[in-house]
């Protein structure tokens, strides 16, 4: 028979190895959410004054479709939406506290109207856009 001091070391060696492999589905499942470690821009607001000034010189209809790549917090789709109340509004973020920020902000307003993506910019499929805000 084995001493018990072997048990002890496998056993040692199996926690060893269940910690390594849950600190690693643990770590890729924060990086995901977060976007840490993926290039990207990082979210720096825009000023009010400059999202107005944007809104007057954007001419919207029924048939609009916009969509703000990178949209952030969605302050300036939510300012399109209040002074348009037209049209369809897309916002497109990949960072995960910018989205939520996002989904905050328009959570009152009809998915119909406006829609968050949490998503990468340069593979979604903006072929029905109208308007394009980077």
């Amino acid at each position: 028979m084995f001493p018990i001091f072997f048990y002890s070391i496998i056993l040692i060696f199996i926690c060893l190895v269940l910690f390594c492999v849950l600190f690693f589905l643990l770590a890729t499942f924060f990086f995901e959410i977060t976007g840490i470690g993926k290039p990207s821009a990082p979210f720096v607001p825009l000023p009010s004054d400059a999202v107005s000034g944007l809104v007057k010189h954007i001419h919207l209809d029924t048939q609009s479709v916009v969509y703000d790549l990178g949209c952030g917090d969605g302050r300036i789709l939510y300012e399109l939406y209040r002074v348009y109340r037209t049209g369809k509004y897309v916002g497109v973020d990949r960072g995960f506290v910018p989205y939520l920020l996002a989904q905050w902000k328009v959570r009152h307003i009809s998915p119909q109207s406006i829609r968050i993506i949490r998503g990468d910019v340069f593979t979604t499929d903006v072929t029905d856009a109208t308007i394009v805000i980077t």
